[in-house]
């Protein structure tokens, strides 16, 4: 009998990868109680011939984001911090981990200045960027991060962190309906409160007081020999993920840890048509016939992505299910759309967040022609 495997042992890397980034992203928004950031919509180019555009989020000294080349359009992640001379130093890793390439610079009156390096930084190229709203929303975002020891009197202690990041809307394009945006935005932050008028600033601190008091209740006759499970985390980030051409994508992740094996997370998505201030749903772009179709492509994709091209089924992919079903939760970039399930979704934990890719090409068949998002396609 074949032995099923539960995931390809090539792709540990991109789980490793993956938690790295949620560390380093989690760490961004961890700098200080209720502490503004700054994010920056930059277009330019590398060289002075290589066309890029770069999403750039600042929280005191620490930075996140990407960028891509318009020639190819695929996003490349960015992390990175401000160096002892005071400039922005940017990095990308690749799926082992490793620093890839160097971004150094300075902002500037609104722009980027400074240059591009290679991985063993041998090639110096020049970089030259200026922020460019044009087409895109200027974000904002606020955090939050606090904690609460379990022992008050106790010099060592276990404690709860939570930590939250609010995305709020500073202007949108010309011909834009900022109001309409900014009600999509706060409706989906505030879903606990099914879109009430209450913000959503508020709507975190409540959340927040809320898991404190869960903590101090669950956890106040603690056996000391089990302390190390009583370390609880719950710790939210947001990032933008694509913000050109009329259309923005945001990613809002979450990890928890209340105790247990293991902790849990995920990452959805909020697909926003800037012109007309909608999300976009599954049903703005495919009918039910086109989603049974690219349901057998997603398959086809499944496979390869625990590297099991040759599979006679999911399950023996090392899959939970024996069908994928196209989710609503997908981000959209210059690209494509690609759909993302949450760990134990479709999936054992040990295979991550299994995403996958369709680009414009293999889609333009299956979109409804009056579908907005076919401007995105080149």
């Amino acid at each position: 009998m074949r032995e099923k495997k539960l995931i390809n042992s090539s792709f540990l890397p991109v789980l490793f990868l993956f938690f790295v980034l949620q560390f380093l992203t989690f760490s961004l928004f961890a700098q200080n109680p209720k502490n503004n950031t700054d994010y920056c919509h930059f277009k330019g180019t590398i060289n002075g011939n290589l066309p890029i555009i770069m999403d750039l989020i600042q929280n005191g000294d620490s930075y996140s984001g990407s960028y891509y080349y318009t020639k190819y359009n695929l996003p490349i992640n960015l992390e990175g911090k401000v160096n002892k001379k005071g400039e922005i130093e940017l990095f990308t890793m690749d799926n082992q981990g490793e620093k890839t390439e160097f971004i150094t610079g300075n902002i500037n009156q609104n722009a980027f200045v400074g240059n591009w390096k290679n991985k063993d930084k041998s090639k110096t190229l020049s970089i030259s960027l200026v922020e460019d709203y044009s087409k895109s929303i200027a974000f904002d975002f606020i955090s939050i991060k606090d904690s609460i020891k379990l022992f008050k009197n106790k010099k060592v202690t276990p404690q709860a962190t939570f930590s939250d990041v609010i995305v709020e809307i500073k202007q949108v394009p010309q011909g834009s309906n900022l109001s309409k945006i900014k009600e999509l935005l706060k409706k989906y932050q505030s879903t606990e409160n099914k879109g009430s008028s209450q913000s959503a600033k508020q709507t975190i601190e409540n959340h927040k007081k809320s898991f404190f008091k869960e903590y101090l209740d669950v956890n106040k006759d603690q056996d000391e020999d089990y302390l190390y499970a009583a370390n609880w985390v719950n710790e939210s980030s947001a990032s933008v993920i694509f913000n050109d051409n009329y259309f923005a994508t945001l990613s809002f992740s979450n990890y928890q840890y209340l105790g247990g094996a293991h902790g849990m997370y995920g990452e959805n998505f909020l697909v926003i048509d800037i012109k007309n201030g909608k999300e976009i749903r599954l049903s703005d772009i495919f009918d039910k016939q086109s989603l049974a179709t690219l349901e057998k492509k997603m398959i086809k994709k499944a496979y390869t992505y625990t590297g099991f091209e040759d599979a006679k089924s999911l399950q023996d992919a090392g899959y939970l299910v024996d069908k994928i079903e196209v989710t609503e939760n997908f981000s959209l970039n210059a690209k494509g759309i690609t759909f993302v399930y949450q760990p134990y979704e479709i999936a054992p934990y040990a295979a991550g967040m299994p995403e996958f890719l369709f680009t414009w090409e293999e889609l333009k068949d299956l979109m409804k022609t009056d579908a907005s998002v076919r401007s995105l396609m080149k």
